[in-house]
């Protein structure tokens, strides 16, 4: 059973789904007009999609030449729109290359809505890169792998630019499943990093860290090595088997300076300087597109916190059985959840009473009965909730 046959009445009658942006079809409308892309840029963008997803050259190669061709086509430089349009046109006898020049166009207006905006509230990029990542990674014969993480989530590389064995750009989806594995490890980037909320909420806590002696001290600096099967050092790796964390001795007293909610079509920022770490519920489901931007900062050495007793600590990256295709489908069914209890509240605010309490069964009906809905029985008491 799909989302759209759960969206039927008993009666046979559609309930009408909170109203989709069209931003699928034509870009971003005003705002896919206004941003342009240069050929530089995409092809920056596909060589780390390229990295992420192991490209073969051949198509690599032909894709560097499209951008070329398309761009000398026109008399001034491709909108997002347009160069969306124009792969869907001219790439359609090869179906899973639109899909990787849907992610790289994607990435590439990210890239730019990031360091050009300042909004906090972004429903529209959100809206506008989901689709597309979804698309690419539930597609037969996907390249895109999913790992996990040592902070307990789920994680896909969509995009991997490293530069001397560190990181230039890197994209992540990133996805917390229901169940209960969490890291919550306080923490630095070597790159400056930015986060988009693609479906449910999280904590972002930032910390004070400041050296210690010994018996003052919370926790222990520890380095941190990436292993991809032939290596292991601290060169960062974008296909990772492990990761390995080492006490170097170095004692800190870490204080908690601020805690804030991000929900869904949020975006916030945590700069290279900061340390940090992420809550998130245990038996919730959070996913959010991940941006590291050396470009916006940049430390050479981020250790990660641990016991001050320590000695080391090895993270397999071994997602045990979950794909792409299956986190892919959580985050959708979440978000479909998340936008039909959202058109339930706007309808009670609005007065129209009947009409929400049709969109919160409909929200209802979603939860018991769509096949492998996540931790079912939390949504369902949750929309519950919702109609008392």
């Amino acid at each position: 059973m799909s989302i759209d046959q759960i969206l039927v009445a008993p009666g046979g009658e559609n309930i009408t789904p909170p109203p989709k942006s069209d931003i699928v079809a034509t870009g971003l409308g005003e705002v896919g007009d206004q941003y342009t892309l240069e050929p530089s840029a995409l092809e920056r963008t596909l060589r780390g999609v390229a990295v992420a997803i192991q490209l073969e050259k051949e198509w690599d190669d032909m894709l560097v030449q499209w951008f070329s061709i398309t761009q000398k086509k026109a008399s001034t430089t491709l909108s997002v729109t347009q160069w969306l349009a124009a792969a869907q046109e001219e790439l359609s006898s090869e179906p899973e290359l639109v899909l990787i020049m849907n992610v790289v166009i994607g990435l590439s207006y990210m890239r730019e809505r990031g360091r050009t905006s300042d909004l906090r509230q972004d429903p529209l990029s959100v809206d506008f890169i989901w689709p597309i990542i979804s698309a690419a990674l539930a597609a037969p014969n996907s390249s895109f792998k999913v790992s996990r993480s040592a902070g307990g989530f789920l994680f896909v590389p969509l995009c991997s630019l490293i530069k001397d064995g560190k990181i230039d750009e890197l994209w992540r989806l990133h996805v917390w499943l229901p169940d209960g594995k969490r890291g919550n490890v306080i923490h630095s980037h070597n790159a400056f990093g930015q986060s988009w909320i693609l479906a449910g909420e999280g904590k972002n806590l930032l910390w004070s860290v400041k050296p210690a002696e010994y018996d003052q001290a919370t926790h222990a600096e520890y380095g941190l090595q990436w292993n991809d099967g032939k290596k292991s050092d601290s060169a960062y790796k974008t296909h990772q088997v492990s990761s390995t964390i080492v006490n170097t001795k170095k004692y800190v007293a870490a204080d908690l300076s601020s805690t804030d909610v991000h929900l869904r079509n949020t975006t916030y920022s945590v700069s290279d300087k900061q340390w940090h770490s992420s809550e998130v519920a245990p038996d919730r489901v959070c996913a959010t597109l991940f941006v590291f931007d050396a470009l916006r900062g940049f430390r050479d050495i981020a250790p990660v916190l641990g016991p001050k007793d320590g000695e080391s600590s090895t993270q397999t990256r071994d997602p045990a059985g979950h794909t792409v295709e299956e986190i892919v489908k959580t985050v959708e069914n979440v978000r479909a959840w998340e936008d039909l209890v959202q058109s339930g509240r706007r309808y009670n605010l609005s007065g129209k009473r009947d009409v929400a309490e049709e969109t919160f069964k409909c929200a209802l009906k979603l939860c018991q009965e769509l096949p492998g809905f996540p931790n079912r029985e939390l949504y369902i008491k949750s929309t519950r909730n919702e109609m008392e």
